[in-house]
């Protein structure tokens, strides 16, 4: 009867899904603008599905009756001729070639959404990826109209970052409908594009929260005067933010990699008994073999999604049982860790994309809170004062005891106390923290500029990466070269150090993060600006000298592991060492360089004696 029902209908029943949503998803087709949508497609599946449940259950159970009722009376030759023309199958089947004819109806009946389950990964593309353009289009501007309004520097920062701070997030809910989808249309099969499909959302929304911070970063900083004559400790703040942005997103991605990765896990397990019940009824029927074991009582809505999906998208050789089942061995690939305990990636296009806007994250984090120190600093070598010579009638003693920290090195000495306070109101809420150190992994990348610039000054260009970070952490082995080095802090065991100081709380560690990056930076800037000083007087000595004692001493009070870094109390010495010493030391020095560091502290002491007036070669 149910085959009678819906054979008519099946042409018509399929031309009206394509009139809802057509299979191929085209855009910009009337259809798919006025009639439906690819989510209205699987909600027609859903309801499907249901309906075959209700219907088995009912067959089956009338079935079980007819089987276990009592054996009719003997009929008389008329009745048993009348009784063969209007037989049903269930009374000249074999219960197991019964529930094969019931497999197969239903295959035929969820037939007109085989083309929508065979173009899952594209039709799904078309349709969420609309909703992700409407996204992108907010929030592209929630980082232009701002700029275009005029507003103040403060107000513009914070709109901007709430508006992101809102947006963010939106993919995961949009995703985890995506994988629904999959998971009622594909039952399992053909995982490797649905999860590339679904990846490359994500990671397209991502990119897209990337691109604005990155414009954002743009149209704030481009008037960095702007930003030091208005700075305040709320842009610190509000800069703070977009940390959570990137931690809101890392969250949610690793969340929602974990449910997908039980989902498949879920679907692995229900594919291979769908795969090993459908070789064992087909086993039975050609063994001709009768037993109600292999039929089920139920047929659940997943149970059947699972039955329809096979024989559209099945592939070669899933049907020789599930232990050799190529779309199950996938799904088990997916959902288990290897043999080292490691997870497959389900999503390495998202993460990357992640990873990506943390660092865009970390950066205008720093830039906003290094914009004053870095501008300060900038042209420093250029200042007159490293020429100035002493007046006729004074003493070197008097001069040099009232040589004061000129107005640009007191400016960052200032800022980077002050910055301390900016950081610990944000750093006080315990759920933005968690948020936020989700996301500073590797934060020292954002001080490596200066150092690369300082290595470029003094012709040190052959250094890679890791021998800059080594550099700038001072554990390159620097102190084996340097004077007085016995007084220098040991760099090398500052894990043992933190280990002493645990009771420090996870806000001291955070504000360290970001003290450490902008004092780095700061001294990776200076000691750059000083290399590039052409001549230095014994009056811009002095200068000199007093100017890094006190950062050395700002440093000192902020008290952030690894700081002040041991070549500014080095370059101290230098810059007071008498000429004829600092000559020898440099021709000492200079006979062989064993190592990339001893380079590096030789380069300086030589553009140290240079700028001196002191005759040495390169």
């Amino acid at each position: 009867i149910l085959n009678e029902c819906f054979r008519p209908i099946i042409s018509f029943f399929k031309a009206r899904l394509v009139a809802i949503y057509p299979t191929s998803g085209k855009e910009g087709s009337s259809t798919l603008s006025s009639s439906g949508s690819f989510e209205t497609i699987c909600a027609v599946y859903e309801a499907t599905l249901q309906f075959l449940s209700v219907a088995y259950e009912t067959m089956i159970d009338f079935d079980h009756d007819t089987s276990s009722a009592p054996s009719p009376p003997t009929k008389s030759k008329n009745d048993e001729s009348n009784s063969k023309n209007t037989s049903s199958p269930s009374r000249t089947k074999t219960p197991v070639e019964l529930y094969h004819m019931i497999r197969s109806i239903f295959i035929t009946i969820g037939s007109p959404f085989a083309p929508y389950q065979s173009n899952y990964s594209h039709l799904e593309t078309i349709h969420s990826g609309m909703t992700v353009r409407v996204v992108s289009r907010d929030i592209h501007g929630a980082v232009m109209l701002n700029r275009s309004a005029g507003l103040p520097l403060l107000q513009s920062l914070q709109d901007s970052v709430e508006k992101l701070n809102g947006l963010a997030p939106f993919i995961f809910p949009l995703a985890q409908a995506s994988m629904t989808r999959f998971e009622s249309l594909n039952s399992g099969y053909s995982v490797c594009n649905a999860l590339s499909t679904i990846d490359a959302l994500i990671a397209r929304h991502t990119g897209e929260i990337s691109i604005a911070i990155h414009t954002l970063s743009t149209n704030i900083l481009n008037d960095k005067d702007k930003i030091i004559d208005t700075f305040d400790e709320q842009q610190v703040q509000y800069a703070l933010d977009v940390l959570k942005i990137a931690g809101i997103i890392r969250r949610d991605l690793t969340a929602f990699e974990e449910k997908a990765r039980d989902r498949l896990r879920i679907l692995a397990g229900r594919m291979g008994a769908a795969i090993d019940q459908e070789c064992s009824v087909k086993d039975t029927i050609s063994n001709s073999g009768n037993s109600w074991s292999l039929v089920p009582n139920s047929l659940s809505a997943v149970d059947i999604e699972a039955i329809l999906a096979m024989p559209t998208c099945a592939e070669d050789g899933d049907m020789d049982g599930s232990s050799k089942s190529p779309s199950v061995l996938i799904l088990q690939r997916f959902a288990r860790p290897d043999k080292v305990g490691k997870n497959v990636v389900l999503f390495p296009d998202s993460v990357s994309a992640t990873s990506r806007l943390v660092k865009s994250c970390q950066s205008f984090v720093f830039d906003i809170c290094s914009a004053l120190p870095m501008k300060h600093l900038e042209g420093l070598s250029l200042l007159p004062v490293w020429k100035q010579e002493e007046s006729f009638w004074s003493s070197s003693t008097t001069d040099t005891y009232g040589t004061l920290p000129q107005a640009h090195i007191t400016h960052v000495g200032e800022h980077m106390l002050a910055l301390v306070q900016a950081l610990e109101p944000f750093a006080s809420d315990t759920d933005t923290l968690f948020l936020a150190n989700l996301v500073m992994e590797d934060v020292e990348h954002v001080a490596l500029k200066s150092w690369k610039g300082l290595l470029s000054a003094i012709d040190c260009r052959d250094s890679n990466e890791e021998f800059v970070k080594l550099l700038m952490k001072g554990r390159s082995g620097i102190k084996d070269f340097l004077i007085h080095q016995d007084s220098i802090q040991s760099f090398d065991d500052d894990e043992d150090a933190e280990d002493d100081d645990e009771v420090d709380s996870a806000k001291n560690a955070f504000c360290n993060q970001w003290l450490d990056a902008v004092c780095a930076a700061a001294t990776g800037r200076l000691l750059e600006e000083t290399m590039r000083i052409q001549h230095l007087s014994r009056k811009g000595c002095d200068h000199l000298a007093v100017d890094y004692n006190y950062i050395v001493n700002v440093f000192t009070a902020l008290g952030v592991s690894g700081h002040p870094h041991p070549l500014l109390t080095h370059i101290v010495e230098m810059i007071k060492m008498d000429n004829d010493e600092l000559q020898s030391r440099v021709a000492t020095v200079n006979s062989d360089h064993q190592s990339l560091t001893s380079k590096v502290v030789c380069n300086v002491e030589k553009r140290i004696a240079l700028v001196k007036g002191i005759s040495v070669k390169f």
